[in-house]
């Protein structure tokens, strides 16, 4: 499987994840995210409902060795909030895991 199919079945993933949350999010979006390692998803999250972990913390508190982050990709479908409000910025702890940075 080429590199790009692989990126679009994993963002297909995050979507499939964030539809899960339909009508609970608002005012957010849908969110998914998906870890993978070694082509194997080894985490994965979906932001569940307005104020509470959005879909990247949920995804890395799945993971349960967390040593492995730091060689992982994370996808997900919008960009990583960047501010503080009812919960940190997901950026913040993306960047404390030491994700593999393309």
């Amino acid at each position: 499987m080429n590199l790009q199919h692989q990126d679009e079945l994993y963002m297909r993933r995050c979507l499939q994840l964030a539809v899960k949350a339909e009508g609970k999010t608002f005012p957010n979006p849908m969110v998914g995210c998906v870890i993978v390692h070694d082509g194997r998803i080894i985490g994965e999250g979906y932001h569940r409902k307005a104020g509470e972990p959005h879909a990247e913390v949920n995804a890395i508190n799945s993971v349960k060795d967390q040593e492995l982050l730091k060689k992982s990709t994370l996808y997900v479908n919008l960009e990583p909030c960047a501010h503080y409000g009812k919960t940190p910025p997901c950026s913040l702890l993306i960047r404390q895991k030491k994700f593999r940075v393309w």
